[in-house]
C-alpha cells in the first residue's frame, strides 16, 4: 500500500497534472473562514501584482512618494504595495501605522532576487507601534525596478499584536506575481 501513493503521484505528473499546495484561509474575527481569490493589483500603467488574497487600496496623506497604497491581505500575512514616484526622498521615520517609503535600501545593504518583472532588492526595516508602551518589529521590504519605475512591496509587521518579524521567502514568493501587463 505505501507504494501506491508515489505511483499515483507519478502518474499524475506524467499526465500533466501538478500538485499545488492549497493555501489555508485565515479565520475572520467572527470565527468564519476568510475567502480569498486570485486578483490582479494594478500598481502603475502596465505593471500589476497577481496575488491570492484581498486588496483594499488607500490614498495616503499628501506625499512626494506615492499616490496609492494597496493593503493586501493574504494567507501568509499582510503586505503593502505601491509605485514609488520619481523624486521620492524616502522616509526617515516609520511607525504607528506608517511602514515607510524607500527610494533606495537604507545603508546600501540588501539581498537581490529575481522576479518576472525585474530584479528586487530586499532589506529589513525597523518598525514600531507605541500607545501606552512600545513594541518593535522588522518589516521586510522589496524594491523592484520595472522599466525605470520602482515598485515597493512591504511585508508588514504588527508588533503590538505579537507579530514582530516576517518571512523573507514568503515575500519573495509573493513577488513572483509581479508582471508587466
Amino acid at each position: 500500500m505505501p507504494r501506491v501513493l508515489p505511483m499515483v503521484a507519478l502518474a499524475m505528473v506524467l499526465a500533466g497534472c501538478t500538485l499545488l499546495p492549497t493555501p489555508s484561509p485565515t479565520p475572520t474575527p467572527t470565527g468564519g473562514a476568510m475567502v480569498y481569490s486570485e486578483i490582479d493589483v494594478p500598481l502603475d500603467k502596465g505593471v500589476a501584482l497577481t496575488v491570492y488574497g484581498e486588496d483594499s487600496a488607500s490614498v495616503p496623506t499628501p506625499s512626494d512618494c506615492t499616490e496609492r497604497v494597496h493593503h493586501l491581505t493574504t494567507p501568509t500575512g499582510n503586505y503593502q504595495a505601491m509605485l514609488v514616484k520619481p523624486g521620492c526622498t524616502g522616509s526617515t521615520t516609520v511607525g504607528n501605522g506608517f511602514h515607510g517609503y524607500f527610494a533606495e535600501p537604507p545603508g546600501g545593504t540588501f539581498e537581490q532576487v529575481n522576479t518576472p518583472a525585474g530584479p528586487a532588492r530586499i532589506f529589513p526595516s525597523k518598525y514600531y507601534e507605541c500607545t501606552n508602551s512600545c513594541a518593535y518589529g522588522t518589516d521586510e521590504v522589496a524594491l523592484v525596478d520595472v522599466g525605470g519605475r520602482i515598485i515597493q512591496v512591504t511585508a508588514v509587521t504588527s508588533p503590538s499584536s505579537g507579530q514582530t518579524t516576517r518571512s523573507r521567502p514568503e515575500l519573495v514568493q509573493l513577488l513572483q506575481g509581479l508582471h508587466e501587463t
